[in-house]
């Protein structure tokens, strides 16, 4: 039942009737609400559909032709890295191959989905400053007005070809790194014996 559901959504989702499109998207990010609320479901449900959901989102939002959605699409993809972010999915995620990723953590992965998915969009853009943007959407999760600007700034980045300093890339990816760490070892604090990594729930 599910599958169904979200293939009818993403196709409204990446129409190019502004109006279909809309309600795509609404569909999603209420979607998302809801079963994202629920912690009998939200685990098995994105184990299975986040790599697909996360990178539709990705090509809808990084496509000129759905520049009318950008808001909404901001909102589901925020909706998708906080998931990630506060460890809400328990199992590790099903990538590309539908295996489940060996990863040390649900974070780990989807940066390095997103950054070979970019990559792969715009192979224009330089690796270091492809995993800063991840880094930052993370760092700015709960930040609605940061992370859509980090959002638009990659945006900006792919339009316009930058291909200047691997050097300057280097180095912000290394302080959004930092910052990230910062973050996890913060909200690992606050939770008396938070496991470092996800549990292998797959025996």
């Amino acid at each position: 039942m599910f599958e169904t559901i979200i293939h009818t959504v993403i196709f409204a989702m990446k129409h190019e009737k502004p109006e279909v499109m809309d309600i795509g998207l609404k569909s999603m990010f209420d979607l998302n609400d809801k079963v994202g609320g629920v912690d009998s479901v939200r685990t098995i449900f994105y184990v299975s559909f986040y790599t697909l959901i996360i990178k539709e989102t990705l090509g809808v939002m990084t496509d000129c032709r759905h520049l009318s959605g950008f808001e909404l699409q901001c909102l589901i993809f925020q909706q998708l890295i906080k998931l990630v972010e506060q460890n809400l999915i328990q199992q590790p995620i099903q990538m590309n191959n539908s295996q489940p990723h060996t990863l040390p953590s649900n974070k780990d992965a989807v940066i390095e989905l997103l950054s070979g998915s970019i990559l792969e969009m715009f192979p224009n853009m330089h690796k270091d400053q492809v995993e800063m943007f991840c880094y930052q959407f993370f760092n700015n999760v709960d930040d609605n007005e940061n992370f859509e600007g980090a959002v638009s700034d990659m945006m900006i980045s792919t339009k316009s070809f930058a291909q200047q300093g691997n050097d300057f890339y280097e180095h912000k990816k290394k302080v959004e790194l930092e910052m990230s760490k910062k973050k996890e070892q913060e909200r690992k604090m606050m939770i008396p014996g938070m496991q470092q990594s996800i549990p292998d729930l797959r025996l």
